[in-house]
């Protein structure tokens, strides 16, 4: 199981690593690059970071975090951004290219509605608005144009 709110949730075995939060933090560097094989903890170290740091996840996280060790020892930037998550953890590198395509295609238009869904205000109304974006080329259009984003009052797609 790679999903840490399933797990304290349903109050499962669960190996402390928050404290890697505040080492992380302290490392002070812009971006950081987890490299670790298959089944190492990425996917769940960066649930963790985004319960952590997502400012629209802020009372869900405070439950979460409850009796860890970040808990009683706070970083200074807890709940600061707006955080964008792009999902890849169950990629098919087998296959044909359309395959791959298809679900990269389909987890970026996921983070950017799931985006939008927590964070309308900082969308820019003419950048979301339609009749003023940048036109789609053909080709792109053609082979994503059937591709439907998650249904929400304020997303709606042209083809």
């Amino acid at each position: 199981m790679s999903s840490f709110k399933d797990i304290k949730e349903q109050n499962l075995a669960y190996i402390d690593k928050t404290e890697f939060i505040k080492k992380y933090e302290d490392l002070n560097v812009f971006n950081g690059m987890f490299l670790r094989p298959p089944g190492c903890g990425k996917t769940m170290f960066t649930e963790i970071l985004r319960y952590y740091y997502d400012i629209a996840l802020q009372n869900e996280a405070d439950k979460l975090f409850k009796g860890t060790w970040i808990a009683d020892h706070p970083a200074p930037y807890k709940n600061s951004y707006a955080v964008l998550i792009f999902d890849f953890s169950g990629g098919r590198t087998v296959g044909d290219i359309k395959d791959t395509m298809d679900f990269f295609m389909d987890q970026v238009i996921k983070g950017i509605a799931d985006f939008y869904i927590n964070y309308p205000d900082l969308i820019i109304s003419e950048a979301a608005n339609d009749n003023h974006a940048k036109p789609v080329p053909n080709d792109v259009k053609k082979y994503y144009g059937n591709k439907n984003l998650p249904a929400h009052p304020g997303i709606s797609r042209k083809t």
